[in-house]
């Protein structure tokens, strides 16, 4: 598909020639459903990125800083407690 032929193109024509993709011959694509499906592809793998390393992650964060709060709120005793046993390992 030219640039002359992108002009004329109606969303009919359009959703047509997007029916019309061969999945066997991705090369045969136009680049802009290339480039489309490339972007596509490149979401698909951030968000899953996202959801299956950095969001546990974020939870082990949130986990610490309460962990740190704690200390902070304990008595000098209860602090010195939790040394102990993060040193001994609990």
């Amino acid at each position: 598909m030219k640039a002359s032929e992108l002009k004329n193109l109606d969303v009919r024509e359009l959703i047509d020639e997007l029916n019309s993709l061969d999945f066997e011959n991705v090369g045969g694509w136009p680049m802009p459903v290339k480039i489309g499906a490339a972007v596509l592809v490149f979401g698909f793998v951030l968000g899953l990125g996202y959801f299956l390393s950095i969001k546990d992650l974020n939870t082990r964060h949130e986990q610490l800083q309460r962990e740190v709060r704690a200390r902070a709120l304990a008595t000098p005793a209860e602090s010195a407690a939790m040394v102990r046993a993060d040193r001994d390992g609990r």
